[in-house]
């Protein structure tokens, strides 16, 4: 591979590229201690079929692009929490690779890849550490990966779609942010029991948990004299929507707004019910294509499109904290991370993290593995009165 675009949204990322707090993690714990030789071979055996991610960016005059990565990658033993990484440190990687005991840890910049496409690198990882550990080929034949990595935005963007404006007037945590901080909050649910609870409201998990996290926000430090709005970003993968297979970033964004500023108090029920409404309207087929359509205008506008990109990372270097505003947080369903039985037995549970940002202050992320759904907060205020009353109410 000589050269590859970067897609569209990873354009956006790029702007704020070595500040920015677009980073995730993926952790995966297994029932025996981690084999660092062991590891070193799996993960070149996994670059070797997913060469997507073995590149390296380079600033063009207008946008940044990938290039090959020839370099070996850098596996370190750590105990650090989730946090930025200097790439340059990383052998130019936009990946890190790091364990402790029983964990492995693959934390990526969002520029490189979204939650889904990580997830196949994540279980390719973990798959050909298992088979090296228990003697075992079953993917010794397992050739270049076939999921293509073009912009996809570009691809299913509709002229025709509308793109609706952004919320204004939006509710922020109050406390003030730390920097280099990211507090992790765990919360574990088996599934069947969760699901049931949902269904019991007539409501999806996404849904019910939505509703949830909302009404912990209104409950605990949300000003119920104001007139801010309660809004969460909700991201959605359209990789099926599209019937496309992409390892670049391929997912839209849903706000969720219950509009609690509009009345003095709010039930549970209130807020689950708008909740509903919300998801129902909102992922259409229409809707899906206007928050595509969104998506491509920004990296389209005339501000970002024909300014060299050292202007372009200037002026978001003065002016990033400005944006980022639309939302009072980020709330990201990956659904199941299934490996194949074979490796279940081996595999103790499988976590997903997010940096909180300098506005979002608090993120949630939710995965499930086997029978466990996990939902993990990720704060980078002091104040915990919002993640005790969320598992009160949980």
């Amino acid at each position: 591979m000589k050269k590859r675009n970067i897609d569209n949204t990873a354009k956006i990322f790029s702007l704020d590229f070595k500040k920015n707090a677009n980073v995730f993690r993926f952790c995966v714990l297994l029932k025996e201690k981690v084999n660092k030789k062991i590891l070193v071979e799996a993960l070149n055996k996994s670059l070797e079929s997913h060469e997507a991610f073995r590149v390296r960016v380079k600033m063009g005059w207008l946008w940044d692009y990938f290039v090959y990565n020839d370099k070996d990658i850098i596996i370190e033993e750590s105990n650090r929490e989730l946090d930025h990484f200097d790439y340059s440190k990383n052998n130019n990687y936009l990946f890190r690779v790091t364990y402790n005991k029983r964990i492995i840890n693959v934390d990526f910049y969002h520029m490189l890849t979204d939650g889904a496409g990580a997830i196949v690198f994540i279980k390719s990882i973990v798959s050909n550490y298992l088979d090296i550990k228990n003697g075992t080929d079953y993917n010794k034949d397992e050739k270049r990966y076939c999921l293509s990595y073009s912009d996809e935005f570009l691809n299913k963007y509709d002229k025709s779609s509308k793109s609706n404006p952004g919320l204004k007037n939006i509710y922020l945590f109050p406390e003030k942010r730390m920097d280099n901080v990211n507090y992790c909050y765990c919360y574990t649910v088996f599934v069947d029991e969760i699901k049931a609870v949902s269904k019991s409201y007539n409501a999806t998990i996404t849904e019910y948990l939505t509703a949830l996290y909302i009404y912990a926000i209104y409950n605990s430090m949300y000003d119920k004299k104001s007139k801010k709005e309660i809004a969460l970003t909700i991201p959605i993968d359209i990789r099926k929507h599209y019937k496309v297979d992409t390892l670049s970033n391929f997912f839209v964004c849903m706000k969720v707004n219950p509009k609690v500023y509009e009345k003095k108090l709010y039930s549970f029920l209130d807020i689950l019910d708008i909740v509903k409404d919300e998801f129902k309207n909102n992922l259409s087929d229409v809707k899906i294509k206007e928050y595509l359509a969104k998506e491509v205008r920004l990296g389209k506008h005339i501000a970002y499109k024909y300014f060299p990109s050292f202007i372009k990372k200037f002026f978001m270097g003065h002016l990033g904290k400005y944006f980022g505003t639309s939302t009072t947080s980020t709330l990201s369903n990956l659904g199941i991370i299934n490996f194949d039985d074979r490796y279940v037995s081996d595999i103790d549970n499988v976590y997903a993290l997010v940096m909180p940002g300098r506005l979002q202050k608090i993120k949630c992320t939710i995965g499930t593995f086997s029978n466990k759904l996990n939902i993990m907060m990720n704060s980078n205020i002091e104040d915990i009165i919002f993640e005790k009353e969320f598992y009160r109410l949980l």
